[in-house]
Formats: C-alpha cells, structure tokens, sequence
C-alpha cells in the first residue's frame, strides 16, 4: 500500500521521521507530497505537486503542522485521510505560549482551524490517551477514529554508548530545549543553581535558552543549538537527564521527546509528575518524577540519584526496556497497522 506524505511538514522534526519510518516497517511505501513555500504560494505548490501523484498513492496521511493543509487535502483528494495532529494550535500558541489573547481575531483563527481538523479526517493519531482525551471534549473529535501512537525515538540515532561503565565526574545533569512554557526552563535553572553547589555539573542545549540566561547563571554550562543526531553525545555524558518542568495545563498531555530519547540512551529521567507519563511509565520503576515548577522537588530527585546509583541504575535501564519494549520505530509499526486496517475496513 502506498501512503502520501502530505503538507508543510519538517521531515526531519522527530515525529514526522519516526512515523514515516513506522509506516515503511509497516510495509507500506511513503510518497512525498510537501512544500517549504510561504504564504499562499504553499497552497498552490501543494495543488500542483499532488496533481502529479493523483490516483497513485491509497491513503493520504497529513503529517505535523496541518491542520491547514488537512482542510486542502480534503478538498483535492478522495482517498480515505490519517491526521497526526500532534498539539492543538489554540492551546499552544493562546494558552500555552500566550502568544495571542484569548480574546480576538487570532484566538478564534486558530480554535477554528482545531475545531475543523477534528471533523476532517477518517483517523487521528494522538501521543497520548491524555491528549487524545482533551481533543475529545474540546473540539469534538470522534473517540473511535482517535488512536494513541506514542512519540518514540529512533535506536540508530539515539543509543547507549558502548564503553558507559563508569560515571563521568562531577556528576553531571543534562537538559536541552527552548524557552517555550512547557519544558520550565526557569526552574530547571533554578535546580541547577542549587545542585551547583551540591558539586552536580548542569548541561543545558538550546541557543535561546543560553541567549536569554547564560549571564544570570554562570554556574551553568549552556550550549547552542546542535545537530539532531549529536544530541545523543550530550546525553550519554551525563548521569541524569530532564524531561520537563513546566505548569501549563499542556504539560499533563505530552510526553516530549526528550523523555523518549533519555530512555532510548539508558539515562535515568527526572521529569514533572503528569498524567500524560504516568500512562506509560512507574515512578522509581523507569522515571523519576517531581513536582511541576517546583525547582527544590526537582533538585531534591536528581540529589537522589546522585547519592543511590542503585536507584539511577535500576531506573535507567528500566526506562530503556520501557522505550524498547514500546518506544521503537518496529513498535509504533504495529501499533500504525492496526489503525490503517481500520480506517480501509
């Protein structure tokens, strides 16, 4: 079966990857239908790129960022439509972000353009249960097209190293990002600068991060942006690694990235308590949790591992069995082929 990647997607932002390498495991083959055009000329190289692959691909899958390209997609093609929605665009960027005021022309913009995405497709893919729920209530979304494919990682990018069997000193704490709410990068600072002192070492990726607080905290190590695939050194130099901190209502939904890639390396992480992590993952089993924005909670998790290696080593490789056994491209695999026979049953 042949599955037409379509929209302004980033084929290499992490989700769009892994779910394009699932569907090829699934023994499908991927045709490319995108476009990196702005502004109205996207809509228009969308129309002409699928005009050349009409009739010759047997599901449309719209791929992160699209809800805008679904609504085109509906319109130029017949074929049955998957929608990875992946965040809602009215909490992220009103809610979450606070980019736009609740009230005006923009907040309603983007609560319509959810609330037709949710009305669309044959089937929507959720990252969470929690996630899913909240599409669900709030844009009515319907529960039995709605399906639940975790984020995963990739084991070829992302992996323990082979000569890990000692810690590297000081003992060291790992976290990368951006100043989005979500990930709480004020208080993971705030952590760091307490586990200074206890002799931890802080590492921190993210050039926005650094640009905004490398001079208020010179205890910390910050780091720009680096290349996707040398996110994995970082990680495996440290002991531990963050997920996130922050308080938004969001962060009870998702579970980042960065929480599979950490598990993916065999790091123990020390990520907010939220009902989105709590769906796959047992505190003290394959994560650490602490309390959202609280920095003394999260400075009080990582000084545990710190002083128990039993503990970091018994949470470490629990998380990694958690990210093989249901995290790995070959798993999300599965778990797409159930969704595809349902939407051409």
């Amino acid at each position: 079966m042949k599955i037409c990647f379509f929209g302004i997607y980033d084929p290499t932002y992490p989700r769009n990857r892994i779910l394009k390498r699932a569907f090829e495991l699934s023994g499908h083959t991927v045709v490319e239908c995108r476009t990196n055009k702005k502004g109205v000329g996207k809509y228009r190289d969308l129309i002409r790129k699928h005009a050349q692959i009409r009739g010759r691909y047997d599901i449309m899958f719209v791929a992160f960022p699209g809800q805008q390209a679904l609504i085109l997609a509906r319109l130029i093609s017949s074929k049955k439509i998957i929608f990875d929605p992946f965040f809602s665009l009215h909490m992220t960027l009103v809610d979450d972000r606070q980019k736009y005021s609740r009230v005006g022309l923009h907040a309603a913009y983007y609560y319509l353009l959810d609330l037709l995405s949710c009305h669309l497709a044959h089937a929507y893919l959720f990252d969470t249960f929690a996630h899913r729920d909240f599409f669900v209530n709030k844009f009515g979304c319907d529960p039995e097209r709605s399906h639940r494919i975790l984020v995963g990682s990739d084991p070829s990018v992302f992996y323990p190293d082979a000569n890990d069997s000692s810690s590297p000193h000081p003992f060291t704490v790992h976290f990368h990002g951006t100043n989005i709410p979500l990930h709480g990068v004020p208080t993971v600072l705030a952590a760091g600068k307490m586990l200074s002192a206890q002799g931890i070492q802080i590492s921190v990726v993210g050039t926005s991060i650094k640009r905004m607080y490398e001079k208020e905290y010179p205890e910390v190590s910050f780091h720009d942006d680096v290349l996707y695939e040398d996110l994995r050194e970082y990680i495996n130099r440290a002991d531990v690694s963050i997920g996130i901190a922050g308080t938004t209502h969001k962060i009870h939904l998702v579970i980042p990235n960065k929480v599979y890639e950490a598990w993916a390396c065999r790091k123990p992480v020390v990520t907010a308590r939220t009902e989105a992590i709590e769906e796959i993952a047992q505190d003290g089993q394959n994560v650490l949790l602490c309390i959202p924005g609280d920095s003394n909670d999260l400075a009080r998790a990582v000084l545990s591992l710190r002083d128990d290696s039993g503990l970091a080593k018994r949470i470490g490789g629990g998380g990694y069995e958690l990210f093989m056994s249901r995290g790995t491209p070959e798993k999300i695999a599965e778990d797409l082929k159930r969704v595809i026979e349902r939407v051409i049953s």
